[in-house]
């Protein structure tokens, strides 16, 4: 029989027995009243009872929270039911109980019913425990009773006249709260399989009625009230079936539903994650923890020439991949041990590389990773093997051309060593040849300076001797590079008096200093004492700052000076600056200044004249020394050239440097 067919039968089975038990009732009825509201009120006390005691036994499974919040609130419902059902006109148990006793208790169990059904579908998805609820529902009930017992209770019944304003009222409220409860359940009808959604909405449409029928009647005893026992007959036993008896015969229907969901949502992961893995391409095999190979994809039945079907077991792949006894042992303690040493840490299985041989006898290097699935059965884990052949053979090729490159670029520095050893040489030798008739031709001008001489002749020498000079400036500025790019230029360690080497610079440029009207302030911060170092060096640099800020300044001042950069226990590092308010440089120039036979302008060389190798030199020297050199200028408004050097501190009461 289909599910058709089940849910029919179920249909049929429902309708019969209502139709029998409300023959029942009709029979109770024309037997006497009485008989007939205890058996219906019997019938809905047991099915509160039943849900209450189906919620509680399955608490340890228990996810479903509009159940746990309505069976937390029938334990006190039942309870309170039983007491309007004694208090009913005739009963006689409850001693001294009038005929406001029963609608009192009736209106407090239908409102802790109303409230229980509107509080279940809003707290579906929070955190929510039974016994605090049902404690909650238990003190309402229990404050019910309590004022009734009590004559706090508004009146709800006057005999003769019918119900009070406070009974009316009420069931309104009540029958409001049952329609909103009945919107709110709609909006989690996901929640629920569709007969138990259909069920418990027809019971809260039931209720409703029962409600509306308690509203209008007169007596106890006319049809009204007799029609709402029926509807409230048919609320209890929709509720009984949607809650009881699926609860019974189909707990995953409702009282596990979200293990079932979540089941389901395992079955379609576990099925996704089959498909990924059949369509990747890379070779991946499934195993479980007994060791039988449950799946392989395409990719691996492709590259291996069999199927897990077909190898049946994982040592059955491993005999496969590595038929060399000794050598498949030495895999599997390397193997095992990296699988234990992730199980233990929890970090990820570090990828063994192994060479596999294939059905036809060829061998692959594969990266063998393994990792355990975690949307699969339990203990399953896959196998997956990156092929490496190619990637090996591509690596060692690198490797080759690596160290084929590295021994290139080894000659090529050699040979650029050699070369530019021989470039200094070169020079050097050529500055040294340079000053033979530099000097001869000097000489010889002294001498014709010793003889009558006219004007225009004596102006010739001095042009003569002008030009001897710039040359014998270049040759020096090239023979000093030449030696410091050579590392043939030895480092001095000596006092350093930082004041008098100033006062030295500046009293070389004094004549042109002079000559041109310029201001020049020396400016010296305090420096620690027992500074070493190479004072000829220093000079250079300095000199060659200077000469530059004078030629290029034609009127205003020039600062000349030292700053404490840091200071350690051994060394200190200086900054030795010239700031001019010359002609200044461009920007875009800034970075080709310190380069060999480069000026900020080249045509300066013409207009100012010098060699273009003077800032040059100066990098050199602070870089030798352990510092650098750089400028900052603004064009019309002078520049700031600095060098830094890292000098040496004498011990105190040490030895001098020799």
């Amino acid at each position: 029989m289909g599910a058709a067919g089940f849910e029919r039968n179920g249909a049929l089975k429902v309708a019969g027995f209502l139709l029998a038990t409300g023959v029942l009732l009709v029979f109770a009825k024309s037997i006497h009243y009485l008989l007939f509201h205890t058996i219906a009120e019997l019938i809905a006390i047991t099915v509160s009872f039943a849900i209450f005691t189906l919620t509680w036994v399955s608490l340890k499974h228990l996810k479903n929270n509009y159940l746990l919040i309505v069976g937390a609130a029938y334990g006190s419902i039942g309870l309170v039911d039983v007491l309007h059902t004694l208090s009913f006109k005739g009963m006689s148990v409850i001693p001294e109980a009038t005929t406001n006793y029963p609608t009192q208790f009736w209106l407090t169990a239908r409102f802790i019913e109303a409230l229980a059904l509107v509080l279940a579908p809003l707290l579906i998805r929070r955190q929510v425990s039974f016994f605090p609820m049902a404690f909650g529902f238990a003190v309402l009930a229990a404050a019910g009773v309590a004022g009734i017992g009590f004559g706090f209770a508004p009146a709800t019944f006057i005999d003769g006249i019918g119900l009070t304003e406070f009974k009316v009222n009420s069931e309104y409220v009540i029958i409001a709260l049952l329609l909103l409860s009945l919107v709110f359940l709609r909006r989690i009808r996901s929640e629920f399989a569709a007969p138990v959604f259909q069920l418990l909405c027809w019971s809260i449409v039931f209720a409703i009625a029962t409600e509306i029928c308690f509203v209008h009647y007169v007596s106890f005893y006319d049809f009204v009230n007799e029609l709402g026992h029926y509807f409230r007959f048919v609320s209890v036993v929709l509720a009984f079936i949607a809650i009881v008896v699926t609860g019974v015969q189909n707990p995953a229907e409702l009282l596990f539903r979200e293990v079932l969901i979540k089941d389901q949502e395992l079955h379609q992961l576990s099925a996704s994650l089959r498909a990924t893995i059949e369509a990747s391409p890379v070779p991946m095999l499934i195993h479980d923890a007994a060791g039988q190979l449950r799946f392989s994809n395409r990719a691996f039945d492709r590259t291996f020439g069999c199927t897990a079907a077909e190898l049946g077991t994982l040592p059955g792949w491993w005999r496969l991949a590595c038929p060399d006894p000794a050598r498949r042992e030495h895999l599997l303690p390397q193997w095992q041990a990296r699988i234990n040493a992730a199980s233990r840490s929890g970090a990820p299985f570090e990828p063994l590389e192994i060479t596999l041989r294939c059905r036809d006898g060829r061998e692959k290097t594969v990266l063998a990773d393994h990792a355990p699935l975690a949307h699969a059965e339990i203990g399953e884990a896959i196998i997956t093997l990156y092929d490496i052949s190619e990637l090996r053979q591509h690596r060692e090729i690198l490797q080759q051309r690596v160290e084929e490159r590295t021994r290139e670029l080894t000659q090529a520095k050699e040979a650029a060593e050699a070369a530019n050893i021989a470039k200094s040489a070169f020079l050097s030798n050529m500055s040294h040849e340079m000053r033979t008739p530099l000097h001869q031709i000097s000489g010889l001008a002294l001498l014709i300076r010793r003889e009558p001489l006219s004007q225009s002749q004596q102006q010739r020498l001095d042009k003569l001797d002008g030009a001897v000079g710039r040359m014998t400036n270049l040759v020096d500025a090239i023979l000093d590079l030449t030696r410091l790019d050579a590392d043939k230029r030895p480092l001095l360690e000596r006092p350093l008096f930082i004041e008098e080497l100033l006062d030295e610079v500046v009293a070389q440029q004094h004549a042109a200093i002079a000559a041109k009207g310029l201001q020049i302030e020396t400016c010296l911060s305090p420096l620690p004492a027992g500074l070493v170092g190479d004072s000829d060096l220093l000079h250079k640099g300095l000199q060659h700052y200077l000469e530059n800020a004078v030629r290029f300044t034609a009127a205003g001042q020039i600062r000349i000076g030292v700053t404490l950069e840091e200071e350690g226990a051994e060394h200190a590092l200086l900054r030795f600056f010239v700031e001019d308010s010359g002609i200044g440089i461009p920007a875009d120039d800034l970075p080709r200044l310190f380069q060999v036979f480069e000026q900020g302008d080249n045509s300066a060389t013409r207009q100012y004249g010098g060699t273009g190798l003077g800032l040059a030199l100066t990098r050199k020297i602070a870089q030798l020394l352990g510092g650098d050199a750089g400028c900052s200028s603004q064009l019309g408004s002078g520049s700031t050239f600095w060098f830094t050097v890292r000098l040496k501190k004498r011990p105190e009461n040490g030895p001098l440097p020799g």
